[in-house]
């Protein structure tokens, strides 16, 4: 069992008992008013994207005059950071990149985002995982899930990594609670973490709380997305990590693991 999945154990144990932004940061920061979304109409077709204190900021999504999706970027502060992808004419993504401050850091891999659905009723969730992933085994497949990205290199100290955890809330436990508990968790297994960005939102209806960080094992800097979703008396933790060496590796990945995050979906728990 790697260290982040024995991160989620604890996590599940303590409540199952009785860029920027949006990437590599140096200063926690906590989003807060929710960005206006404005239209823009173009002899090439529509743009609709989001202001916040007169900036862009968020999504940037362009239409083609037939309606369907040309390319989504995204901005932070009137600046682009974070992904870009562009699609062909039949919907095919055809040239993913990842932007920090204005400028294009890497290609992505576009087989990352190729996603399919894994669906578990005794977990109780749907969500879309890279197809070309490898499911690990579980020590309790009733309550845990396990994907890694099957990378073949000396190089690579630390596989990209999903591990999905389900548990009952206890009585008096919050979603501000859980997220506190989980980073007392964190540093009491790894050591420091620095957070670099976390909010609330809303995934599938759900209060949810998500946290993008970075620790540092013997191995290698980690960087790392987690995500915790309540609904009812029912809680999911889900975490995401990648290495995040001198060349940011994790940053390669960090789209890839917004769209997981995004995709859950509630079944029957």
């Amino acid at each position: 069992m790697n260290r982040f999945l024995f991160v989620a154990c604890v996590a599940l144990a303590a409540c199952s008992s009785p860029e920027e932004k949006r990437s590599a940061a140096n200063d926690s920061t906590q989003k807060s008013a929710e960005p206006e979304k404005l239209v823009v109409e173009t002899d090439s077709g529509r743009i609709e994207y989001t202001m916040a204190n007169g900036q862009r900021d968020g999504w940037a999504v362009l239409y083609s005059k037939d309606g369907k999706i040309k390319s989504v970027a995204m901005f932070d502060n009137d600046v682009q950071s974070g992904v870009l992808k562009r699609y062909d004419e039949q919907g095919k993504l055809i040239e993913a990149k990842h932007y920090s401050n204005g400028k294009a850091l890497f290609d992505l891999e576009l087989a990352d985002f190729d996603l399919t659905t894994f669906q578990d009723s005794a977990i109780g969730l749907s969500i879309m995982i890279p197809k070309g992933w490898t499911m690990l085994p579980s020590p309790n497949p009733k309550l845990m899930a396990s994907f890694q990205k099957p990378i073949d290199s000396t190089a690579v100290a630390l596989r990209p990594n999903i591990n999905i955890v389900t548990a009952k809330l206890k009585k008096g436990e919050t979603l501000d609670v859980l997220a506190n508990m989980s980073f007392d968790m964190m540093e009491k297994e790894l050591g420091p973490v620095n957070k670099v960005f976390e909010e609330r939102l809303r995934i599938d209806g759900c209060d949810a709380f998500k946290r993008y960080g970075m620790y540092k094992t013997d191995a290698c800097l980690v960087g790392f997305l987690d995500a915790i979703i309540v609904s009812g008396d029912n809680v999911w933790f889900v975490s995401c990590a990648a290495q995040n060496n001198q060349n940011s590796e994790f940053l390669k990945y960090q789209a890839v693991f917004d769209e997981i995050i995004s995709s859950f979906k509630r079944t029957e728990h």
